[in-house]
């Protein structure tokens, strides 16, 4: 049955209602929230492409954003296809198919769909933090980060270079 995996939710807070409740949830929507310009403004930073993302939208953002660049757990995904059980690592997908799947299979690495980069990004600068680093790097990207927080003037300071790192390993 479809409309058991319909989920109605709030765009503004984290309340959802199953298909069945379409009025009390079109009231929520109507209704004021007292936070919502407060939690518009709540989101934390999307590591592969830099921009803020309220947490209640992340998994959202990254299955349409950057689902081509995630591990994801192709057991899962063709178990329930609206699940998104993605990874940004190796590391930690081979964690999610042994606590989810035990030993249901004798290697995990051909039920993993992979990312097109098999690299992660970082800024050089140690001021930078996690500002400069980029799961999903595009030279676009890089060269934004770059302007952004990188305007020394010439001859001051030797720009800071761009490190590369696998996310296999």
């Amino acid at each position: 049955n479809i409309h058991g995996k319909i989920e109605l939710a709030c765009r503004c807070c984290t309340a959802t209602f199953s298909v069945g409740q379409k009025g009390p949830w079109a009231n929520h929507i109507n209704g004021d929230h007292s936070r919502k310009e407060e939690l518009v403004n709540i989101g934390s930073r999307c590591d592969y492409c830099g921009d803020t993302v309220l947490d209640a939208e992340k998994v959202w953002h990254l299955e349409t954003e950057h689902a081509q660049h995630v591990f994801l757990c192709r057991i899962c995904c063709a178990a329930d296809t609206t699940c998104f059980p993605y990874a940004d690592s190796v590391k930690e997908m081979m964690q999610h198919m042994v606590m989810k799947h035990g030993g249901e299979f004798d290697s995990y690495y051909d039920h993993m769909t992979y990312p097109l980069e098999l690299y992660r990004t970082a800024c050089s600068s140690t001021k930078c933090g996690s500002s400069g680093k980029f799961l999903a790097s595009t030279q676009q990207l890089i060269q934004k980060h770059m302007s952004s927080c990188h305007l020394e003037a010439p001859g001051e300071e030797d720009p800071p270079k761009t490190l590369y790192f696998c996310r296999c390993c």
